[in-house]
């Protein structure tokens, strides 16, 4: 199992692969809101 969130990257990764997939996780959270707010209306 990968760990995105392991401080500093760990050996499974450079330091920056937690915070791209943190950002990218957002964006899609941000975007399923954004579309279910949409279908409210």
């Amino acid at each position: 199992m990968i760990n995105f969130a392991a401080p500093g990257g760990g050996p499974d990764g450079p330091p920056w692969l937690g915070i791209v997939f943190g950002i990218i996780v957002a964006v899609l959270a941000v975007v399923f809101f954004v579309h279910l707010a949409k279908r409210r209306k």
